[in-house]
């Protein structure tokens, strides 16, 4: 099957098959007709397959095949908990006959039950996935690849970000497409977002190459993900937008809600309270049933828009609730706490913090990384009152490019400096903060930095810093196209890779040459990095 050609591969099998006699290859050309459609994302189309594939005489491994389609319908229709007990089921057809095929199913289980929010069914599946007849080293790497997030979860910080680290590292070699999801996700769990960032571009890469419209969301939105926990608030924003439309276009229910998520989060961080209500409010808007994640962004983002608005008690109070969740993921879990303990302390509530700053502290300690540390050395600055905490986590976050956290740093250090008497360093830092806010339009923290440093006796107006000129100026569809043909791509070439027509790449290339000021494609080159 070559590029793009998985809607005509199920068609010519579908087609096959039913003109086949033979019974048991009737069979084998049916799911592969099946396959094929949900490779392509045409859903619809598998679904309809699948159907009266269920009445043809499958053995084993084909029941288990037709088992992962149609949780795979079932979990794009926006259905986690039918997706997660197909997958369960599937697995079991071929635990016995053909274990190997059976743990990537127990895998994808294992991811559904957390989307549940439900880790006693990941518990089953690492369970289960141990009983596997298989070397013991295959074996372990496939219970290891449930096992780290589970330790992480009971409080095993050390043992589950050991056990995460060797399911990333092998993640980056493996073609197990249920394996390089799970060590994306969890690579999230730990922060690991370069490498997070890696192999998501992979996912969506592969996609791309191999005409899989149906992956091609997932790993978009992840690398998305990435880019929003590192402070790229642009770059996730393009990433995922267009991952949305290709989600919308195919029907992905899950996914849509998935990069909604991601989209409202990027509003609450920018503090955009119109964008952020629309996303979150919509009643047209598809969300996913008993969608644990999609619970937790939706609600963690009206946190982060309360926080930036100065409204910090309904801030706290979401936060905290999201904090006490019995069943609770980990999911970019330190970047939530350390808004909670920023919440709290604003909110003149400090008591309300200590739980979260305790787990920073944990966390910090066991994952060892320069993200984390700074997350610690901040949330320990704020919640007493210690300069040193937030100078040294302005340094880390510097050196490893956070500058969104590193402005909300400078923004609360600067504050601290202007109570302690240090009024020309206070300025020094609140300009840093709002010269990063400006440009990351986050605009209310942007207001708020200005405000204190008129309060630090900075009476000059500085006019606001203008976002990255390609980011003020266009679409995240102009701008990815743009992107591309500055490096070289032809129109054909950059619509293939952004599942467009090559007529709708040159509109979008007409209408971003006037925005950037240029006419051509060769002064679009000469401008540099979009």
């Amino acid at each position: 099957v070559d590029r793009a050609g998985y809607s005509a591969a199920s068609a010519a099998a579908a087609r096959a098959a039913a003109l086949t006699p033979d019974i048991e290859i009737r069979s084998r050309r049916m799911l592969l007709a099946i396959e094929w459609a949900a490779a392509a994302g045409n859903f619809r189309r598998a679904y309809e397959l699948g159907r009266p594939a269920q009445q043809l005489p499958l053995d084993a491994e084909g029941r288990a095949r037709l088992g992962w389609v149609k949780a795979l319908i079932e979990f794009e229709q926006g259905n986690p908990r039918t997706a997660r007990d197909l997958l369960f089921a599937a697995a079991e057809e071929v635990a016995a006959v053909e274990p190997g095929r059976a743990g990537p199913l127990f895998i994808d289980a294992a991811r559904a039950s957390w989307i549940l929010g439900e880790p006693a069914s990941a518990h089953h599946a690492r369970d289960r996935l141990a009983t596997l007849r298989l070397p013991a080293e295959q074996r372990d790497a496939l219970v290891r690849a449930v096992a780290g997030a589970l330790q992480l979860h009971s409080g095993e910080l050390a043992a589950g970000v050991a056990a995460i680290r060797a399911t990333v590292a092998a993640g980056h070699h493996t073609e197990d497409p249920a394996l390089t999801l799970a060590a994306t996700g969890q690579a999230m769990l730990i922060g690991d977002l370069e490498d997070a960032r890696t192999l998501a571009q992979r996912i969506s890469d592969n996609a791309q190459c191999q005409g899989m419209v149906g992956r091609f969301a997932t790993g978009a939105i992840y690398t998305g993900a990435a880019e929003l926990m590192l402070g790229r608030l642009w770059e996730a924003e393009e990433i995922v937008t267009h991952a949305l439309r290709v989600a919308r276009d195919i029907g992905q229910v899950g996914q849509i809600a998935f990069g909604e998520g991601y989209l409202a989060l990027i509003a609450g961080m920018r503090g955009d309270e119109q964008r952020c209500r629309d996303l979150l409010d919509d009643p047209r808007r598809p969300h996913p049933h008993d969608n644990f994640i999609d619970h937790v962004h939706r609600e963690w983002a009206r946190g982060l828009l309360d926080l930036g608005h100065g409204r910090y008690e309904p801030a706290l109070d979401r936060l905290d609730t999201l904090h006490r969740i019995p069943n609770r993921l980990r999911g970019h879990w330190l970047h939530l706490l350390r808004d909670l303990v920023e919440a709290a302390v604003r909110a003149q509530q400090p008591e309300r913090a200590a739980p979260a700053m305790a787990e920073i502290e944990r966390w910090s300690a066991a994952l060892g990384s320069p993200f984390a540390e700074a997350i610690a050395l901040r949330s320990h600055g704020l919640l007493y009152s210690h300069g040193d905490g937030y100078a040294r986590a302005l340094k880390l976050q510097a050196a490893e490019g956070l500058w969104y956290d590193h402005a909300r740093t400078a923004l609360l250090y600067g504050e601290w400096l202007r109570r302690e008497r240090s009024i020309g360093e206070a300025r020094t830092q609140l300009r840093v903060a709002v010269d990063t806010f400006d440009r990351l339009g986050a605009l209310p923290w942007a207001a708020h930095a200005r405000n204190e440093l008129r309060a630090a006796g900075d009476a000059a107006q500085r006019p606001p810093t203008p976002p990255a000129p390609e980011a003020a100026a266009l679409t995240p569809q102009e701008l990815q196209v743009a992107r591309l043909a500055a490096g070289g791509a032809t129109n054909k070439e950059i619509a293939a890779k952004l599942f467009i027509s090559p007529k709708t790449v040159s509109h979008h290339l007409y209408r971003a040459f006037p925005k950037l000021g240029v006419t051509n494609r060769v002064e679009l080159a000469r401008l540099g990095p979009l």
